[in-house]
């Protein structure tokens, strides 16, 4: 938009002179020997500022052979003009210059006289600089106007039309057009009126409520919609400047869509008000470059919803969609991410986390209808039962030796974490895996990790495991070796963790395959100081000073 030119911003309307500020073109149309087909005339003193508003005045005269519209022909109280006159209307149309580039956006607070009077038409709009097909010599043209106002006095609702590109056609415009509708009181009621146009599509707003198609379609006028190559679309709505008109006029009797105005009933000055006209420019988020061609060829994605704009890392770009972001950086191309993967991956701070760029689109799996994306620093799997989660570094690599989400572990059931001791740890359905630089990646599944986390898992006394589960002969059993102690598992005992005294005692007795057999208990404490521990075989006891005893 041209900033440098006045109203560039529209107008609010509080000049202290009666007539529109700097900028502003009043029509006047004021001549003898008008054409049968012409109704209203447009007059200079049909328009005035006053009390913070633009006002544009109707009335009714009555003409004599070549008189022209005056104040002393204007019909009393709109009253029927007599016989052998000529029933006339005079009313007003100011524009400016063409000072307005696209994309922008355009708010009218405005308000139309009071009664329902047939033929009468007001209207806030805007018209580029190419000429309408029933110019003579004018064939085809780029000429496009947007209806940001356009209210009937009879009809009580807002109506809005996008005409784009015209054809020569016999007695008719000839435009490619899309109309929109929405009921309201207009006629004595002020309303805001307002229209974007973002690069991508014009949308309608009344009221600040998104105004229908009236053909059943979106409520977004894009190229689609008239029958247009949204290429060509574009070209005639933002390669030529734009001008503002506002006006007021009453139909003539040819016109045949709409009632036109009764002759024979009285007509009463009516005068229509603006508030104010707002202009202002706003982002083309028509999707461009790589990031344009991964959107052309994603059906998914739908409506562009943002311009492009800086994603975090240096050089990289993203733009939102209606279903997903698409993402794009020079080394690792353009991908879109969506849905839960998404979720997650704006949860993990996106570009600017540990998971960088995706390098690949979203890739579905066969197990539990799940899917994964592949990113710079890692994964993101997710399926119905587990939701989204990460993963990378020694737990992914591990758990991908352990054969993926079709493996032992499952699909992963939380992010990485990090314990008290710097220790990574992630859960997934069927274990959890830890990782220190010096013990590696070790696991922890089944009844031996519900018991380790009943100890406060890597945090509690037991601490880290130093070794995966192994598999004990006696009954099936299983056990693992942590920092703090051991947990021992067998079908009839379940999961019990050992340390200190007491499990040196047990360890000298042969652990399970001695008289006392695996643990049946946790330690607990004894009266006077020390522990106890329940096993198949008897109980030990320890107490300070007194070492360890067995009782039967």
């Amino acid at each position: 938009m041209r900033l440098d030119r006045p109203l560039d911003a529209g107008d609010e309307f509080d000049d202290e002179s009666p007539l529109p500020g700097t900028g502003w073109t009043v029509y006047d149309t004021t001549r003898s020997n008008l054409p049968s087909d012409v109704n209203t005339i447009h007059t200079k003193d049909a328009v005035r500022v006053r009390d913070g508003n633009l006002e544009i005045r109707t009335a009714r005269h009555c003409l004599t052979g070549d008189e022209i519209a005056s104040a002393e022909n204007e019909s009393p109280d709109g009253a029927v003009c007599p016989e052998g006159t000529r029933t006339m209307y005079t009313s007003g149309r100011i524009n400016t210059d063409f000072l307005y580039d696209a994309p922008f956006e355009m708010e009218v607070r405005a308000r139309m006289s009071d009664d329902m009077i047939d033929g009468m038409y007001f209207a806030a709009w805007l018209l580029n600089d190419q000429p309408y097909c029933t110019a003579p010599g004018v064939e085809k043209s780029q000429m496009t106007e947007i209806d940001t106002i356009e209210v009937l006095s009879t009809r009580a609702k807002t109506t809005n039309t996008t005409h784009v590109t015209c054809v020569k056609r016999e007695n008719a415009t000839g435009t490619r057009r899309d109309g929109h509708s929405m009921p309201g009181q207009i006629a004595g009621a002020w309303n805001t009126y307002r229209m974007t146009w973002d690069g991508y599509a014009v949308r309608y707003y009344f009221n600040d409520q998104l105004v229908p198609s009236d053909r059943g379609q979106t409520p977004e006028t894009t190229g689609k919609t008239p029958g247009m190559d949204q290429d060509d679309f574009r070209s005639a709505m933002n390669d030529h400047p734009y001008q503002v008109i506002i006006d007021s006029i009453v139909f003539p009797d040819t016109v045949t869509w709409i009632p036109p105005a009764k002759h024979d009933r009285p007509f009463p000055v009516r005068v229509d008000r603006v508030d104010y006209l707002r202009m202002k420019p706003i982002d083309d988020i028509h999707p461009r470059g790589a990031i344009g061609r991964t959107w052309k060829n994603t059906d998914w994605l739908g409506a562009p919803l943002s311009a492009e704009e800086d994603a975090g890392p240096v050089g990289a770009r993203k733009q939102e969609f209606e279903h997903g972001t698409v993402y794009w950086s020079s080394a690792t191309g353009a991908h879109p991410v969506k849905g839960e993967v998404r979720k997650a991956y704006d949860r993990l701070d996106g570009p600017d986390g540990f998971l960088g760029l995706p390098i690949s689109g979203e890739n579905p799996l066969a197990k539990n209808g799940g899917a994964s994306q592949r990113f710079e620093g890692g994964q993101i799997h997710w399926s119905r039962d587990t939701g989204a989660h990460g993963t990378r570094g020694a737990i992914q690599r591990h758990w991908r030796s352990q054969g993926w989400e079709n493996g032992w572990l499952g699909y992963p059931t939380s992010e990485e974490t990090r314990t008290d001791a710097g220790a990574a740890t992630q859960t997934f359905q069927g274990g959890t895996l830890y990782w220190t630089a010096k013990t590696g990646v070790t696991t922890t599944r089944g009844a031996i990790a519900t018991r380790h986390r009943t100890h406060g898992g890597p945090d509690g006394w037991l601490g880290l495991p130093l070794a995966d589960e192994g598999r004990l002969r006696k009954n099936g059993g299983a056990s693992q070796r942590f920092e703090g102690g051991q947990i021992h598992w067998s079908r009839d005992t379940g999961a019990h963790a050992t340390r200190g005294a007491i499990q040196c005692h047990w360890r000298s007795q042969g652990w399970e395959n001695g008289r006392l057999g695996y643990p049946t208990s946790e330690e607990t404490p004894v009266a006077g100081g020390g522990m106890r521990q329940t096993f198949e075989g008897g109980t030990l006891v320890w107490q300070p000073g007194r070492g360890v005893r067995v009782e039967n």
